[in-house]
């Protein structure tokens, strides 16, 4: 089979893979694209867009039944037609990639690759690729722990790639970010929710004032959280059942469960032949420099398969673009500093830059605003006054180093205050603005100016 020849070929249809892939070609690269699955990698199919679909129906459900907005009636669940719309919406988007990738003229493989060459891959049909440089966006998949009766339970892919019906009990081993928005999910179903976290925290990678806001949401809603705890084994019982055994305190119990689900992180995928040909060692990732680049001279990675990468589908697409701007002699301006990061439970909550922790570690001295959103007009008209806004400065310069937020639009306001702290911006600079009445984003003034203790306490609120 006579190879077919590329300038560019990318490995993985991801965020990271099509994104480089349609950047790539509008700088005139000729591009290849290949993934074994269609495009939009686990993040569009089996993760981040399913996810918020699903929290989506619940909570307009769980808001409107609630009763404090003086609606007449309750709302079921359909579970149905909940997936049928997650379906209509994970291929609408779908589809949408792959016109996009061909009509800029990206060459589409659905197949499995593996090395047979330092630049050359061969697909499952035979047909050999053979490219001057290559990006590998392999993603990751969901990592399981060593335990006894593993096999027993579910994946977030495996819950997510499906339809399935109510459960009662559901124990959910992990309360990192997917497991708690999926607690959050079958709690607003009715279902009761036990996570088992092994950590003496939830959320580890969040602010301390986040993680004691989203852990009050979690008991209000009836998520009980079990931390400290190690899951010894799973086993099925005769009714079908699961039980979970574990240990917390130094003492056993086990938990009934119908559903069981492991959300204990996910591990970096490699690809065959990369070390054998390329000389690329894996090793929990795979290793690059600062510019995205291998041990191998043309062999990129980006997004999730990266050894130590941040696991978020912006980031991964902001790292893969980085290195086609770089291949096409573009200029790079992303300040990968001040990357924010959401997590969709009831309030949601977001960050970017520095937390109040790492400024101090950094050696900052540093001033903090912070406003209650219980104060805030529009967040008790929409029923979701719980949370605040939380801003750090330099107090040398008043350079802005970080935000969090616990907000109904919080996923919203995150990313134009990460853009604030990549340029710097100055307290002096935030303050010359104006927010809109009423509406959440008045808290983030009212942080900033809480941060040097002259907030302007204005009637209407």
């Amino acid at each position: 089979m006579t190879p077919i020849r590329k300038k560019l070929l990318i490995i993985g249809a991801g965020p990271a893979g099509y994104t480089a892939a349609l950047r790539a070609a509008h700088y005139g690269i000729d591009t290849a694209l290949i993934d074994n699955h269609q495009p939009g990698g686990v993040c569009l199919n089996r993760g981040c867009i399913p996810t918020k679909t699903l929290l989506e129906s619940t909570s307009l459900a769980a808001a409107v039944n609630s009763g404090v907005f003086g609606l007449q009636g309750k709302i079921s669940a359909d579970l149905t037609a909940i997936f049928q719309r997650k379906e209509q919406i994970v291929q609408k988007l779908s589809s949408g990639i792959t016109s996009l990738l061909k009509a800029r003229g990206v060459t589409l493989f659905c197949s499995s690759a593996r090395f047979t060459g330092s630049k050359t891959v061969t697909l499952t049909d035979g047909q050999i690729i053979e490219a001057e440089n290559i990006l590998l966006a392999l993603g990751a998949e969901p990592a399981l722990p060593s335990i006894p009766g593993i096999e027993l339970a579910k994946t977030s892919d495996d819950i997510l790639s499906c339809n399935f019906e109510k459960y009662q009990q559901i124990s959910i081993i992990g309360a990192g970010v997917i497991g708690i928005e999926l607690a959050t999910f079958f709690s607003q179903l009715g279902s009761k929710v036990t996570l088992l976290e092994g950590l003496p925290t939830i959320l580890p990678s969040f602010p301390s004032d986040t993680v004691k806001y989203i852990g009050m949401a979690l008991r209000r809603s009836g998520i009980k959280t079990i931390l400290n705890t190690k899951v010894q084994s799973i086993s099925q019982q005769e009714n079908g059942n699961l039980l979970v055994y574990y240990e917390e305190k130094g003492k056993s119990a086990a938990l009934d469960s119908e559903l069981v689900i492991v959300c204990t992180g996910r591990c970096p995928r490699s690809i065959e032949g990369l070390e054998e040909y390329c000389g690329i060692h894996f090793d929990r990732g795979i290793p690059t420099n600062e510019q995205g680049e291998t041990s191998s001279p043309g062999i990129y990675a980006a997004g999730d398969c990266v050894r130590g990468s941040i696991q978020l589908a912006h980031y991964a697409s902001a790292r893969a673009v980085a290195i086609i701007n770089s291949l096409a002699g573009k200029p790079v301006h992303t300040n990968f500093d001040s990357v924010p990061s959401c997590i969709y439970t009831i309030p949601p909550a977001a960050k970017a830059g520095l937390s109040e922790k790492e400024a101090l570690d950094s050696g900052h001295q540093i001033q903090i605003g912070k406003f209650n959103l219980g104060a805030n007009g529009k967040s008790l008209i929409s029923a979701e006054e719980r949370g605040f806004v939380k801003v750090i400065f330099d107090s040398e310069n008043e350079q802005l180093l970080g935000i969090e937020l616990v907000a109904a639009q919080a996923p919203e306001m995150v990313g134009m205050l990460s853009i604030l702290i990549a340029m710097k911006a100055k307290r002096s600079d935030l303050l010359r603005g104006i927010f809109p009445h009423p509406s959440v984003s008045e808290g983030i003034m009212e942080a900033i100016e809480d941060s040097q203790k002259q907030a302007i306490h204005v009637l209407y609120r």
